[in-house]
């Protein structure tokens, strides 16, 4: 449901970002669509973000499986710093109470604050697909 409803409010986000005359020319460049293609993978991956506290959730496995892959090449980079702060947060994440920290607007405003230096429209995507995750938590 979390994942409907977060791609539902990133087509809502492309379709007002895009017009008639925006169609017209993706028929010529089809780069023009990465920002919408970022906004959609942004949102989808905020609709579940916020259960990563969630020992049963898509997004815990997800991040435990990235986290883990990330050690490992930490690890065989020689990056024993990086290592170590990503399996504390691995450990860490295991310690969160479900709907609970992850769940509030601070979290939320650092998330999207963090992201907006990395890459705009998946922020804003990201951002979108957290607030529908919030919101349908709270009815």
């Amino acid at each position: 449901m979390h994942l409907t409803i977060a791609f539902l409010f990133s087509m809502i986000a492309c379709y007002f970002g895009l017009g008639a005359p925006v169609l017209e020319q993706v028929l010529l460049d089809w780069s023009i669509l990465l920002p919408y293609f970022l906004i959609v993978l942004g949102a989808l991956l905020g609709g579940i973000f916020p259960d990563i506290d969630s020992q049963s959730s898509k997004m815990n496995w997800l991040a435990e499986v990235f986290i883990g892959l990330f050690i490992i090449g930490s690890i065989y980079f020689e990056e024993k710093v990086y290592a170590l702060f990503a399996g504390i947060i691995l450990v860490g994440i295991q310690f969160l109470k479900h709907r609970g920290f992850m769940h509030s607007a601070v979290v939320l405003g650092g998330f999207s604050i963090l992201l907006l230096f990395i890459e705009t429209d998946f922020a804003i995507g990201f951002s979108l697909g957290w607030v529908s995750h919030l919101a349908l938590d709270r009815l």
